[in-house]
């Protein structure tokens, strides 16, 4: 089955009017902020997920304090326009309302005795359900129960186990078993179960074996050969892949940067792509690995499995 993915159209059509028109003004005045806003704008355009508040637009490209700042401040002057225009037409409102009331009262005494009789009924069938019912749990109270219980391994009562993502192997449109990553896990020994992970590439769990309940571990990877590094910086995807992974409250972030080559070529100058990998460990708290090959990341994953399993048993 094909994966459908629905992409709004503008998310942040307001940031967007408001880029606009300090591009337009800085045009006219032929100012050299006129690039500046075109470059925001365009990177903003890129970014599928809608941004909350001015200060969000930090991590995308070309998007200073200050032009967050800007937008922080445009944001929260149209908020208080639009609630000082709800409050006006409240005010309007309550007048017609009170014109109409006269002209429903009438209504409503002869939709009352009709509500009476039918609340007798209901009163009745409420009765009888009640009696059926004694012996029944509803579903809601049963998640509630579930979502309640605290879940606790003892030592040795529990597998740690390596989640890979579909998107990592052949995504079933090929025999798994030839594909390079499982291979590779599977020679070095490593448990691991292939799944749709919905933020980062590799992930760890804690998985009992008598209940199957299972705990994430805080720790998931994202792993990125230079070319899609650069082809990610270039579409935008390489900064939305990072707000996910540090909104999805797992602690530990691993980055891994695979097939270092100084001498191939990409779309983004080598020393660019570095700097952007150093990003990730300075700015936002990343633990990043340089490996050569795919073979090496593999062995890594592998090794860290290895420790998270004398840590945690």
């Amino acid at each position: 089955m094909k994966r459908v993915k629905i992409v709004p159209d503008r998310p942040n059509r307001l940031f967007e009017i408001w880029l606009e028109e300090w591009r337009n003004e800085a045009v006219l005045r032929k100012s050299d902020l006129r690039n500046h806003f075109a470059k925001a704008l365009h990177s903003l355009r890129k970014y599928p997920l809608p941004l909350e508040s001015g200060r969000d637009c930090i991590i995308l490209q070309h998007f200073g304090t200050k032009l967050c700042s800007m937008l922080e401040r445009k944001l929260e002057e149209h908020r208080k326009q639009e609630s000082d225009n709800v409050i006006d037409v409240a005010a309007v409102s309550n007048d017609e309302k009170y014109a109409i009331i006269s002209e429903k009262t009438k209504e409503d005494r002869t939709i009352g005795n009709e509500i009476q009789e039918k609340t007798v009924m209901v009163r009745q069938a409420k009765n009888i359900k009640k009696n059926i019912s004694k012996g029944l749990v509803s579903a809601n109270e049963i998640a509630s129960r579930q979502v309640d219980r605290q879940i606790h391994f003892e030592p040795n009562t529990f597998d740690i186990i390596l989640l890979v993502d579909t998107q990592e192997t052949c995504g079933g449109k090929g025999k798994s078993q030839y594909d390079s990553t499982l291979i590779e896990l599977t020679q070095l020994d490593v448990m691991f179960e292939v799944r749709c992970l919905k933020v980062g590439d590799f992930a760890w769990i804690a998985k009992c074996r008598k209940t199957n309940d299972e705990l994430i571990l805080p720790y998931i990877v994202e792993r990125k050969r230079m070319d899609d590094l650069s082809a990610s910086i270039i579409d935008g995807r390489f900064y939305e892949q990072k707000f996910r992974l540090k909104q999805s409250g797992i602690e530990n972030l691993i980055y891994i940067v695979e097939s270092m080559d100084k001498n191939a070529r990409f779309s983004i100058p080598l020393p660019s792509l570095l700097q952007a990998s150093v990003n990730c460990l300075v700015q936002d708290n990343f633990t990043v690995k340089y490996t050569r090959s795919h073979k090496d990341s593999m062995s890594y994953l592998s090794c860290a499995t290895k420790t998270l399993i004398k840590i945690y048993k």
